[in-house]
């Protein structure tokens, strides 16, 4: 609870320190130990930043590099961490109890530490090595030097600042390998006529980790002029005598002690099993109230790790499931060594029922090996199976087809997939094997069956087209020819009415007009016809047009038509279009002919030429609230001399849609269309969308 203070006042600050009040901070932690707390600020090079110690403001970690690369691990989490406890560097200072935590945006360490106020410590640093160290050398004048050495690599006796008290490397690493080993080491240096012998010195109660840093070692350098191993050892016994003394000392207060430790020594007990994976260990509750924070703490870890191997395990459960059921080969491999492989794989690769792992693909299938090494899918320098030279790691996945022949001399084709496990071990990934030498045959045969079509279509696209050229020729050949014999019939009819109106009875004379009529019909109907031809022949000469300018020129010709009728007629401003304008021109003016034709019925009839965009196409749109007609017949007014009313009731031959739609569809447009019986009809169209269709309104 008093580290999530701690982090909401960082929080709060907005992850700027200097604005955080430590000091105000501290005065909200629990009142029974407020005055032994201290708060540290820790940032990322090791250096105590902030802190309410002020003696220890800046005090740089980085000269113990151990517990610097641990502040960095913690660094990188986002876990509390209690640590142990442990006596402070600094000769005199209490044992401390310090607890972590990073910040939220892992810039800083949050440390608070406990001053642990008992009579073991005051015992202990009541010891003074400098006098016992002086003793041991006046015992012995071939002793040279004689250093202590703390567990954190510091001299005891000598200097106490944080930078003088340091060992050579050397001589810090050596004693380091006997804080491990808890056994001594003895090095010999002939040159200089001396031994040199580190000796561990065990200066605790037990070996539990809130200990660990109270052990010592000490190193002698012995002239080996006059001195023969029995002095050596006799000294070594002495010294340690006098350590054992003390510590015997270190005992006697500790025992005074045991009842307020044994709570904190009881929940070590049980962190540890639970540690060695005993995660049903039982928590003991406590009174001590820092204590019992622990131990919620732990609880709710503990609960939180079960549950995340209990995940593990079913996650695990699902790999092999799918892994042992796959029906394409998998193997695990690390380097050129088979760790780990399926049923599938087995059964591709194994004569005998009988698993590949623990062989080598290279022996197994040397073209996949050589494919692996050739790609740089894989670090294969890390592999001790081969000589070959290492290739700079890659965590893309590397896929191929290669062909391989079987013990038949017969040619298969197998997909090989290399996925890299770890993105620190290069050498450990994992090989999927398909058997596709199957679909590569039927891809070939495709491949050709769609040469063979395209070849067919080539041909029959050329028979079309001159089908259709044909077929146009013919359109207009008969559309010409057919205007002699009208002609021919109307100038007959003109004299026939010319020459007999005064002998011809009113009735012949009412046919004779129908004749003219009929002929003026015929005659629009072939114009209209080679009109529709040359929409087929005509090429296109597509640039940008001015769509405003357009619909304007047109609709001031066509209003004309229907003066004497009321026709509102508004244009909003349109953008420009990309197409032949002759052609769009042709499209504009049959769409708002028969607006103005088919609104005569009305009284008002109101006409909106507008646009929008869909789908980053535009849309050109002519409204009107004429005739309209049953969506029923919408797709069939497209088709040629299609009249939805009866002949003559209106203008027209049935063909102006036909040629809009045609002109639309060569311009690789589309158009739709929605109309209403009674209330009018709107038409859309646009240009060069990359297909074609007629489309009906929802």
């Amino acid at each position: 609870r008093d580290m999530q203070k701690f982090i909401s006042a960082y929080n709060a600050s907005g992850g700027n320190p200097a604005q955080i009040n430590l000091s105000n901070v501290r005065e909200q932690i629990d009142p029974l130990y407020r005055d032994r707390i201290d708060l540290y600020l820790i940032n990322a090079s090791g250096v105590i930043e902030y802190t309410t110690k002020k003696d220890e403001y800046m005090m740089d970690f980085g000269v113990w590099p151990d517990f610097l690369e641990k502040i960095k691990r913690m660094m990188t989490s986002d876990e509390f961490v209690p640590d142990e406890i442990v006596q402070g560097f600094i000769k005199g200072s209490p044992l401390r109890k310090f607890v972590y935590q990073p910040t939220p945006d892992h810039h800083y360490i949050a440390q608070i530490s406990l001053n642990v106020q008992n009579t073991s410590v005051k015992e202990r640093n009541s010891l003074s090595y400098g006098s016992l160290t002086s003793y041991v050398i006046n015992q012995s004048p071939d002793l040279i030097s004689l250093h202590v050495i703390s567990s954190m690599g510091n001299l005891v006796i000598g200097k106490r600042d944080y930078l003088s008290g340091r060992l050579d490397p050397e001589s810090r690493n050596i004693s380091g390998n006997v804080f491990k080993t808890k056994t001594r080491e003895v090095i010999p240096d002939p040159n200089n006529q001396t031994i040199t012998t580190y000796i561990f010195v065990p200066n605790t109660l037990d070996e539990t980790p809130s200990a660990t840093y109270m052990n010592l070692v000490g190193k002698f350098v012995f002239s080996t002029q006059d001195l023969n191993r029995q002095q050596i050892n006799n000294l070594l016994l002495h010294f340690l005598l006098v350590i054992l003394g003390s510590l015997f000392a270190i005992l006697f207060a500790a025992l005074l002690t045991n009842r307020l430790t044994s709570p904190l020594n009881q929940l070590v007990r049980e962190i540890d099993l639970i540690a060695e994976g005993n995660l049903d260990q039982h928590i003991s509750p406590t009174r001590h109230p820092e204590l019992g924070r622990i131990a919620d703490a732990t609880r709710v870890m503990v609960d939180q790790i079960s549950r995340i191997i209990k995940d593990l395990k079913a996650s695990e459960s699902r790999f092999r499931a799918l892994f042992n059921t796959a029906t394409d080969a998998i193997l695990i491999l690390e380097g050129d060594l088979i760790l780990d492989a399926n049923p599938a794989a087995d059964t591709l690769f194994s004569e005998q029922e009988e698993s590949l792992a623990g062989r080598y693909i290279s022996g197994i299938c040397p073209q996949a090996w050589t494919f692996i090494k050739d790609t740089g899918c894989i670090d294969s320098g890390s592999s001790p199976f081969h000589d070959s030279p290492s290739i700079l790691p890659s965590l893309s996945i590397c896929e191929e087809d290669i062909r391989i022949e079987d013990e038949g001399k017969k040619e298969r084709i197998f997909n090989i997939r290399v996925i890299p496990l770890d993105p620190g071990d290069y050498s450990l990934y994992q090989v999927q094997i398909r058997d596709v030498t199957r679909r590569v045959e039927m891809e070939v045969a495709i491949k050709d069956l769609n040469t063979h079509l395209e070849q067919q279509v080539k041909e029959r696209t050329s028979i079309l087209e001159a089908t259709i050229a044909d077929l146009d020729s013919f359109t207009y050949t008969v559309s010409h020819d057919l205007r002699s014999p009208l002609r021919a019939i109307d100038g007959n009819a003109y004299i026939l009415e010319l020459k007999g109106r005064d002998m011809i009875p009113a009735e012949l004379l009412k046919h004779i007009t129908k004749i003219h009529e009929n002929i003026k019909r015929m005659d629009y109907l072939i114009d209209d016809l080679l009109k529709f031809s040359r929409m087929s022949r005509k090429p296109l000469e597509k640039t940008e047009i001015n769509m405003n300018d357009l619909v304007r020129e047109v609709t001031d010709e066509l209003i004309i038509s229907v003066s004497g009728h009321q026709t509102v007629l508004s244009i909003n401003d349109l953008p420009p279009a990309y197409g032949d304008l002759s052609l769009v021109r042709q499209v504009l003016i049959n769409l708002t002919s028969n607006a103005l034709k088919f609104g005569k019925t009305q009284t008002t009839n109101e006409i909106c030429i507008s646009s929008f965009s869909e789908d980053g196409r535009v849309w050109y749109l002519i409204q009107d609230t004429g005739l309209g007609f049953d969506m029923e017949f919408a797709e069939r007014i497209f088709e040629v001399f299609l009249q939805l009313h009866p002949a003559g009731t209106y203008e027209g031959t049935g063909v102006g849609l036909a040629i809009v739609k045609r002109i639309i569809f060569r311009h690789r447009g589309a158009i739709r269309v929605k109309s209403k019986q009674g209330e009018g009809s709107t038409f859309m169209f646009t240009l060069d969308q990359g297909k074609t269709g007629i489309y009906l309104a929802d």
